[in-house]
């Protein structure tokens, strides 16, 4: 059944496009303009005609919607405005950026998991979340007993910067409350929910550290813990199947996450962890890397298909680079078809660059385009394609032409060489190269472009 058209405006805000259109609400992304061209973007969230018609379920909505704004966390996306216009609307932060669930198909599809440090930081903020929510008090000093009931990846956003926002808190419990909260109506995604939820109903801060669980187990293992071809399955799953830890799926989870991990997973609510916070503190010695997690993330949600920020935030190639080597930090961009051979890569440039990587040359062309490294290295051979028609490429596009190219390949003649050099790239070397060689070279070349640069 084809989506009904979007309105131009909705009040004061002009819609730019729908984002998202289920059973119950639909997702805009919209601007308000102000004077001296200022705009602000802002996602609204619009009950659909057939809720908007209930007015239990209007006059539920309008209280989860008071009760949500009163939520003000670094990591919940914030309710800034109730509107009203041919219907009651939700007027919510924007997050440039991606959500949970569209990162990690990206990182399924090339059979990856979260790195043990970004997957721990994007939970422990999500913990610490939940606990601000669940203990949450009005001005009387009265828990408001805010419970989320649907932590999952599609409810966590990542932002650009590598920011981490918990959403949608409000809109399932309002139609909850317009039903009756019927216990043998279970909200929620299946393979998410606690078996308490499952079985008698049951919400509460234990039930959403469960589905919390199942996120983080998931982010460490690369697949769902409970997923299954249905819904009934997957609730089949949660109350009768024991996860295995994920360590078993991925060998760099240490023990003690596992422990961790498996806590929140218990059958028994009263097995698992009591609060956010217990979560969130447990979790922080795993959010270590050598590279600060935060720039990890934002990598990491820059691979996501669709999920760009504004060109007004890019800037010159020149400029980049500049900024990047006074902070001490470059920026190295790893093409290779190959997941081992992009992680060996890696292993050998840092921590003296910030290594981005892609497996095709069409996801090389976004990061070019999106923020240009200080340097690119590329296999000779890149499906169909040969890696030196990226460097062709670069060096027909102004804003790459002029970034070092290392070409990789497993072994390299005079002919190969001169094929390199017509194309424009600056050396040829094989994937074999020591680190400390390999180094050396990329800091030459990377010296001699910036001295082009200030010419």
């Amino acid at each position: 059944m084809a989506e009904p058209p979007w309105p131009s405006r909705l009040g004061k805000y002009a819609i730019e496009r729908r984002l998202a259109y289920g059973g119950m609400a639909e997702v805009f992304l919209a601007s308000l303009s102000g004077a001296d061209g200022f705009t602000k973007r802002v996602v609204i969230k619009r009950v659909l005609p057939q809720h908007a018609a209930d007015p239990r379920f209007v006059e539920m909505f309008r209280y989860e919607a008071s009760l949500t704004a009163r939520l003000s966390h670094g990591n919940i996306v914030q309710v800034l405005e109730l509107g009203e216009d041919d219907g009651y609307f939700l007027v919510l932060e924007y997050v440039d950026g991606a959500s949970l669930r569209e990162v990690l198909g990206v990182l399924a599809a090339n059979n990856e998991p979260l790195s043990v440090a970004e997957a721990a930081h994007v939970a422990g903020q999500v913990a610490g979340a939940l606990d601000y929510a669940h203990r949450k008090r009005d001005e009387a000093g009265k828990r408001l007993e805010v419970v989320h009931r649907d932590v999952s990846p599609s409810n966590i956003l990542l932002s650009h910067e590598g920011q981490v926002k918990l959403t949608d808190f409000g809109v399932a419990r309002a139609r909850d409350r317009a039903e009756g909260s019927r216990t043998n109506t279970v909200k929620g995604k299946a393979e998410y929910l606690a078996p308490e939820t499952i079985l008698q109903g049951v919400v509460n801060a234990r039930s959403d550290l469960f589905g919390l669980g199942a996120v983080l187990w998931e982010m460490l293992a690369g697949r769902a813990a409970f997923g299954a071809e249905s819904g009934v399955r997957a609730m089949f799953n949660v109350m009768n199947e024991e996860v295995e830890p994920p360590s078993r799926l991925n060998p760099m989870v240490p023990e003690a996450l596992d422990d961790l991990v498996l806590s929140m997973l218990a059958k028994d609510p009263a097995l698992r962890p009591s609060r956010g916070l217990e979560v969130a503190r447990a979790l922080e010695p795993f959010e270590q890397s050598k590279v600060p997690v935060v720039e990890l993330l934002a990598e990491t949600v820059a691979r996501a298909p669709g999920r760009r920020p504004p060109s007004s935030r890019e800037v010159t190639p020149s400029r980049s680079r500049t900024t990047r080597t006074a902070a001490g930090r470059r920026r190295a961009l790893v093409l290779d078809q190959s997941a081992t051979s992009r992680a060996l890569l890696t292993a050998k440039l840092e921590p003296a660059y910030r290594v981005v990587s892609a497996g095709a040359r069409d996801e090389a062309l976004d990061w070019l385009a999106r923020e240009p490294p200080d340097l690119v290295l590329c296999q000779r051979f890149l499906g169909g394609d040969a890696g030196l028609d990226l460097c062709r490429a670069m060096r027909a596009t102004p804003s790459s032409a002029e970034i070092p190219f290392i070409l990789l390949a497993t072994d390299a003649d005079d002919a190969l060489r001169a094929e390199a050099d017509a194309a424009g790239a600056q050396a040829v070397v094989a994937k074999s190269i020591e680190p400390g060689a390999l180094l050396a070279l990329c800091e030459e070349l990377v010296t001699r472009a910036a001295r082009a640069d200030h010419a």
